[in-house]
């Protein structure tokens, strides 16, 4: 799906993301300056901006499949490879397969005491810049224009791999059923009414676009685009889905959630200006990931026609 029309050139999308790294780097450094007196439990690193692999213990930063986990974190998960950047192949990279699983894990240990962080995607992205600022100054050292780089790289990918919805989908969360013909066929009825009955359409997408500058103007049809991908979500994470397309459809499901959050934060009354710019910078990735999740899918089905494959 072509939506190149509808966005920003990508010399403006790589300016942006390039002016909203330096204005964080310099913001961060000049509140360390004149107003931050650090102790030992306010320096604390949340986001890992310093180029780490410059440390001696060089073993401990290594991420051979490049998927954002160490490999001595995907060793404690049993179905992680370190060598294979999306272990099952559900189009969740191993790296944030584990945050995801940490999260969960969270919740359930907290319970009803759970409390999620009330910060924006904005203030969050500012705390970790700051905590890496205040880490600099006190090891004694100055922000080089090394450091400025790694710093702005590191935001540029923040960026560029913010969740825009609420979570990140995986492919044990969805209810698993045997590749029998029967439930292949049931699954194989059930998303083609729902393909039918919220299309992912090139106008849903313009407005998102459009109202990224000016929300006020467009939150008549940001409420009909919100209702509509919140419950074509809804109806996606209920479905009973055979093992063998269960990749596909948590594909799927991660960039139907990406759009529903995106939308969702354009009709609040105070946007987050990080996710809106995250929504400019992802939209091109996520509808081409859509259709070709959907492409996929209907792939499947046309191989399934053929009974013979149940024999």
């Amino acid at each position: 799906m072509n939506i190149k029309k509808y966005l920003p050139s990508p010399k403006v999308r790589i300016g942006i993301l390039i002016f909203a790294g330096l204005a964080l780097v310099y913001l961060g450094y000049f509140l360390v300056q004149k107003y931050y007196a650090p102790n030992e439990e306010q320096a604390f690193i949340d986001v890992a901006f310093v180029n780490e692999t410059e440390d001696t213990r060089s073993d401990l930063y290594l991420d051979s499949d490049n998927d954002g986990a160490y490999d001595w974190e995907e060793a404690l998960w049993p179905e992680l490879d370190p060598n294979n950047p999306d272990s099952d192949g559900d189009g969740v990279s191993d790296g944030r397969y584990i945050k995801a699983k940490r999260a969960e894990a969270r919740r359930a240990e907290l319970g009803d005491d759970f409390v999620e962080s009330n910060l924006t995607e904005t203030q969050k992205l500012g705390r970790g810049a700051l905590s890496a600022l205040i880490a600099l100054q006190q090891s004694g050292e100055e922000i080089t224009p090394e450091t400025e780089a790694q710093i702005t790289e590191n935001i540029t990918t923040y960026i560029n791999e913010l969740t825009l919805g609420e979570k990140i989908y995986t492919r044990d969360q969805f209810n698993l059923v045997e590749n029998t013909q029967e439930n292949s066929y049931t699954y194989r009825d059930e998303m083609t009414a729902l393909f039918r009955q919220y299309p992912v359409a090139t106008s849903d997408i313009e407005v998102l676009v459009q109202a990224t500058q000016e929300s006020v103007e467009y939150q008549g049809r940001l409420r009909s685009i919100a209702k509509k991908y919140n419950d074509y979500l809804g109806a996606l994470t209920t479905l009973d889905v055979p093992f063998i397309i269960a990749g596909r459809h948590t594909e799927l499901v991660n960039n139907i959630s990406q759009i529903a959050g995106s939308t969702n934060n354009l009709l609040q009354e105070e946007s987050d200006e990080l996710v809106a710019l995250a929504t400019i910078v992802q939209l091109e990735t996520i509808m081409n990931e859509t259709a070709e999740a959907i492409i996929k899918i209907n792939t499947y089905f046309e191989i399934i026609e053929d009974e013979s494959v149940f024999e």
